[in-house]
């Protein structure tokens, strides 16, 4: 506390940023195989919005979320395409099977009435 009064605000954040490091490599260094297995991760938005994600991990595990990332943009253009040709689908009409030309129109549903 007594730092953080005889400090400016950029002073504070360096001494806070070197602690924090510090305190990392006391934990790496009591757990060498869980300091090898962490990935860094950095996610949020870009100024248009766009979702952002930053990966820092060994090469092993970068081809997998490699893979996995091609797999996954591979699902999401084939909904992408399925879903631009349904509404074209939607939109012709089937042809009639053997239906005459003096066959009346389907009557319209019955209409709820509404209450005064």
């Amino acid at each position: 506390m007594e730092l953080a009064r005889n400090t400016t605000a950029a002073q504070l954040e360096r001494v806070v940023r070197g602690m924090r490091r510090v305190h990392k490599i006391e934990e790496d260094a009591a757990d060498p195989e869980l300091a090898a297995f962490r990935m860094r991760t950095t996610i949020g938005y870009d100024q248009d919005g766009n979702f952002v994600l930053r990966l820092v991990c060994s090469a092993e595990d970068g081809a997998l979320v490699q893979a996995a990332l091609t797999q996954v943009q591979a699902d999401l253009d084939r909904q992408r395409a399925a879903a631009v040709a349904e509404p074209i689908e939607a939109t012709v009409a089937p042809e009639p099977e053997d239906v005459s030309a003096e066959t009346p129109a389907p009557a319209a549903p019955p209409q709820p009435e509404l209450a005064p």
